[in-house]
């Protein structure tokens, strides 16, 4: 993926009517930092309001070395509504994997919501011969929006690891979250669910899901936490920042979005 920037200098033009230009050869996503938005960052990151004012006393696009660090981050925490932390504890139970007397070499691919390009994934350890790994790792994942079906379902994909040729699959687990979600972000508190054991799925033949059985011929299980954390003051300090419009809605993030 390519991220270019263009037309730094207008952000301090006198001129009522600032314009800058750009041509490109296939479609791509345009992100406009406007004056408003870049007084927001400025008063938010001293280092970026030092550079502001080198580019207004000079007229010079300065922006570039700093911009991306700027984008990159507004994009990935301003349209948060909350942040949920995801801790794999254990795991029992599991299946024999190996031949040649080993057991199971497991570990666990960790992502929240629907599949798609460039999703946020994370993985655990890997936990060498045994039928009872355990992990206890936690792991952040950004919610953006709480009310959409499906977008706060975790799901925790086992595999088995080899040296040699891909990694066999064990099982998964789904966890729908989003009540705890959208309880977490209109009461502005973090909110929490204990750990819990849940059975390790995989399809049969017919495409139906069934509990994995494991070496001792008892279900396959994961013990999973979780934890909700919406940003400070919640859903209606969220509502007070600055916010631009974007073709699918408006998120509180001082950028513009659109499609080109």
């Amino acid at each position: 993926r390519t991220c270019s920037y263009f037309g730094e200098s207008v952000l301090f033009s006198s001129d009522r009517q600032r314009v800058s230009s750009a041509t490109t050869v296939t479609g791509c996503t345009l992100l406009v930092l406007t004056s408003k938005a870049l007084n927001f960052v400025c008063r938010k990151y001293p280092a970026m309001r030092e550079v502001s004012k080198r580019m207004e006393r000079h007229r010079q696009p300065r922006l570039v070395g700093v911009v991306d660090k700027i984008v990159h981050s507004m994009r990935s925490r301003g349209d948060v509504q909350c942040r949920l932390y995801v801790t794999v504890h254990e795991a029992v139970n599991m299946p024999k994997m190996d031949n040649f007397g080993g057991r199971c070499d497991a570990y666990a691919i960790v992502d929240v919501g629907p599949p798609r390009e460039g999703k946020l994934q994370h993985q655990t350890l890997k936990v060498y011969n045994t039928y009872f790994p355990r992990w206890n790792e936690t792991f952040a994942f950004p919610i953006r929006d709480v009310y959409t079906p499906g977008n706060v379902v975790v799901n925790i994909e086992l595999r088995d690891w080899d040296l040699v040729g891909e990694h066999d699959f064990i099982g998964v687990c789904h966890v729908e979250l989003s009540e705890l979600a959208k309880i977490a972000w209109e009461l502005g508190k973090s909110e929490q669910q204990a750990p819990q054991w849940y059975n390790v799925l995989q399809e049969n033949s017919k495409g139906k899901l069934r509990a994995v059985r494991g070496y001792n011929h008892k279900h396959a299980k994961i013990k999973l936490s979780f934890r909700m954390v919406p940003p400070p003051g919640g859903k209606e300090a969220a509502a007070t920042r600055p916010r631009a419009s974007i073709a699918s809605g408006t998120v509180p993030v001082p950028l513009r979005t659109s499609s080109a």
